[in-house]
């Protein structure tokens, strides 16, 4: 179990063998057996999987939103250079303000920036690679901090949280157990995990998470069912001023804070400008009842119909007065 350097999620010099990327050299050259997809801000190499209806999901069905996740070299250009590339969400580090994991956690100043800008945030825990061999107690304590760090920075009081098995990893039942540790705090559908296909895949099927987010990297070309977020194995670097890493949305709702939606959703500054400029929705106005119609007939009058004989007398009186 070694301690992060670096925020890798699933980064190594390996990391396209264990995709499962099929490289050949021809003539000299390297060349990966992939597709090009748009991903993030430039276009990124994704495996050709073998399977069409899987290569759809990944690469047609899923939204083109851009989400990107980072660990560090944030400054207060940051949001605004991220939402001049279009981006809506940000996946942060959760859990830690202080000791050797913080350098790679979001802080308070950091959402409150990212927020004003109207990119939304997810969280996500993780402090080293083989962190979730430790079971169920490690998920108490993982979502215990993960919670408090949240609520501090500014995020929801029932937060979602993805947490992270960032290595080809095995060890499904101990990583299922952690993630129930964590639902013992934070309620089973506020728990996700985030690794490659095989730990994404048994969390799901177990219903030891809401949600998953999938990296490229260990997952040998194939995709879980079902999955919110699918992230890319290459990092990008200096366009946005640090170290990014791409992801596919599948999903409106991902876990993350806002009221707003991936797609078609407002941001939470445009939602409030819109109920300060609008005020309070006025209540709809009652509409009057219609009153009841009777089906019995109306009574008849109680004055009584002139005879005809009465009828004759006025009609020879108005003879005489016409002097007819």
């Amino acid at each position: 179990m070694r301690e992060l350097k670096t925020p890798t999620h699933g980064k190594s010099t390996d990391a396209p063998q264990r995709a499962g990327i099929g490289i050949k050299r021809v003539g000299g050259t390297m060349l990966a057996g992939a597709i090009i997809a748009t991903v993030g801000f430039q276009a990124a190499p994704v495996k050709a999987f073998a399977d069409t209806q899987t290569r759809q999901e990944v690469n047609v069905k899923a939204r083109r939103t851009k989400v990107v996740d980072y660990g560090a070299g944030f400054d207060l250009s940051t949001p605004k250079n991220l939402k001049k590339r279009g981006v809506n969400i940000v996946v942060r580090y959760a859990g830690y303000q202080s000791g050797k994991f913080a350098w790679k956690n979001l802080k308070r100043r950091e959402a409150n920036a990212l927020r004003k800008e109207g990119i939304d945030i997810v969280s996500v825990y993780e402090t080293t690679t083989g962190w979730m061999r430790g079971g169920y107690p490690a998920g108490v304590k993982a979502a215990k901090l993960a919670k408090a760090d949240i609520i501090a920075n500014g995020g929801p009081k029932k937060p979602f949280v993805y947490f992270a098995c960032d290595e080809d990893a095995g060890y499904t039942r101990q990583v299922n157990a952690t993630l129930r540790g964590a639902a013992q705090v934070l309620g089973r559908d506020k728990v996700g995990i985030y690794g490659g296909y095989g730990v994404v895949d048994s969390a799901l099927k177990t219903h030891s998470a809401a949600r998953g987010w999938q990296t490229m990297a260990w997952s040998r070309g194939k995709v879980a069912k079902g999955i919110a977020l699918f992230q890319t194995i290459k990092t990008y670097a200096g366009d946005v001023g640090l170290s990014y890493d791409s992801n596919f949305a599948h999903a409106d709702d991902i876990g993350q804070w806002g009221i707003h939606t991936v797609a078609t959703g407002s941001s939470p500054k445009q939602a409030a400008t819109k109920q300060a400029t609008s005020g309070p929705t006025p209540a709809p106005k009652a509409t009057p009842k219609p009153a009841p119609v009777s089906s019995r007939r109306a009574p008849a009058s109680s004055t009584p119909a002139p005879s005809k004989p009465a009828i004759e007398h006025l009609a020879t009186l108005l003879l005489r007065v016409l002097g007819w």
